[in-house]
């Protein structure tokens, strides 16, 4: 990801290339994201109504908490994926004293007007990030499997680990797209159980939508601990009989008339080949089912949090660091026993991986000079593993 580390430093100039648009059936798209197989979504007037909707809706639902963990003051935030970047201004506007970085792929949809801590950057996040490791308080990542490729998300997630400060956090919010019912009244004959199987079969070549299905086994698999997630039943219209939800299902009822169609116009027609009629005839009976509220249909909205959590080894090589000392091969050998881990192997395997690969040689020494190479290898044999790190 070619972004810049420095908020002051100059921005990348906009080529020609990300800024071409191309009409489809009355609906403008980037060119570049679609001839890239990046996202297939419209970057007209409509969608930024539509992502705004989307936003105060999500606002409800969360009770207008932007930032899920506990933190009081930010300094550094990265928004991946920032849209119509209504998350990331509000943000901006609630934290004055915190940078905060957005990358979208398009530039079409963000505002004129930001604050003066806001920065909007252009890159692609299927690209790795450049960044220096430890930047981000926090990490945010909100609807986005529709522009992450199925290949890239072990990538993206250590991506997101490298860059977050030891302690910081990640918070992901993620629709699943196959829609259900809350009575079990959807059947594979209704509409909208039609519209969410081409919608998954139109992308999965290339885009894994049930990815959020195992957001937090990927994450653990990344290195993250101190995990937080629920799913939540988003409805499609006003049809619980709790008071919050029904007022939650009503915001979200104008955003799901719009999303059926425009997240789907080009995956259908495109890719699929369904005629532009045929697909419009399933849009319109997907939306009038969506609008009805015996059905009791519903998206499942998966929101999880977080941590880079300082452990035992961590802890301790931190100190030394900070006391301008290189760790020894004894003060590694001092972290041997399964007591001393306080998470399951797997995810201590992958906590040690990360500081090991933070650390420079020259921070690694014994009493002979051994080499960063030699620490890893006696140090995941002290702990029964074989390394499969790249020395």
């Amino acid at each position: 990801m070619s972004v810049r580390s420095d908020p002051e430093s100059d921005t990348t100039s906009l080529e020609a290339s990300y800024l071409r648009t191309v009409t489809i059936q009355n609906r403008q798209f980037q060119h570049y994201a679609l001839e890239n197989r990046i996202q297939f979504v419209p970057i007209d007037e409509d969608e930024v109504e539509r992502l705004e909707i989307q936003h105060n809706v999500l606002n409800r639902v969360f009770d207008d908490k932007l930032i899920f963990p506990p933190m009081r003051n930010p300094k550094n935030i990265l928004d991946c994926g920032y849209g119509a970047a209504n998350w990331a201004v509000e943000v901006a506007e609630n934290y004055p004293e915190c940078e905060v970085i957005g990358v979208d792929i398009s530039p079409h949809m963000k505002p004129d007007e930001t604050p003066e801590n806001l920065w909007l950057q252009l890159d692609d996040l299927n690209q790795s990030f450049t960044y220096p490791r430890n930047t981000f308080d926090l990490v945010h990542s909100r609807l986005i499997t529709g522009g992450i490729n199925k290949s890239r998300w072990p990538g993206y997630l250590r991506d997101v680990l490298k860059v977050l400060k030891p302690g910081g956090w990640f918070q992901m919010v993620e629709l699943y797209y196959n829609c259900q019912s809350d009575n079990g009244s959807l059947t594979e004959e209704h509409a909208l159980r039609e519209w969410s199987t081409k919608y998954l079969s139109a992308l999965e070549e290339i885009k894994d939508l049930r990815a959020p299905l195992r957001l937090n086994t990927m994450m653990a698999n990344a290195g993250f601990v101190d995990m937080e997630s629920k799913m939540i039943p988003l409805p499609l219209c006003a049809w619980s009989r709790d008071p919050r939800e029904f007022e939650i299902g009503n915001l979200n009822r104008q955003n799901v008339q719009k999303l059926l169609g425009n997240l789907s116009l080009y995956p259908f027609t495109e890719r699929l080949g369904m005629a532009l009629e045929e697909m419009l005839v399933l849009v319109a009976r997907a939306r009038s089912e969506a609008d009805d509220p015996s059905l009791k249909a519903y998206f499942p909205l998966l929101a999880s949090s977080h941590t880079v959590q300082l452990i035992g080894l961590l802890i301790a090589v931190q100190v030394r660091l900070y006391r301008k000392e290189a760790p020894t091969i004894a003060h590694l050998r001092g972290f041997d026993t399964k007591e001393d881990r306080p998470f399951s192997s797997k995810i201590w395997y992958a906590s040690v991986a990360v500081v090991i690969e933070m650390l420079p040689s020259r921070m690694i020494s014994d009493e002979s000079g051994c080499r960063k190479k030699e620490v890893k290898e006696l140090l995941f044999a002290t702990l029964g593993l074989r390394s499969i790190i790249s020395s």
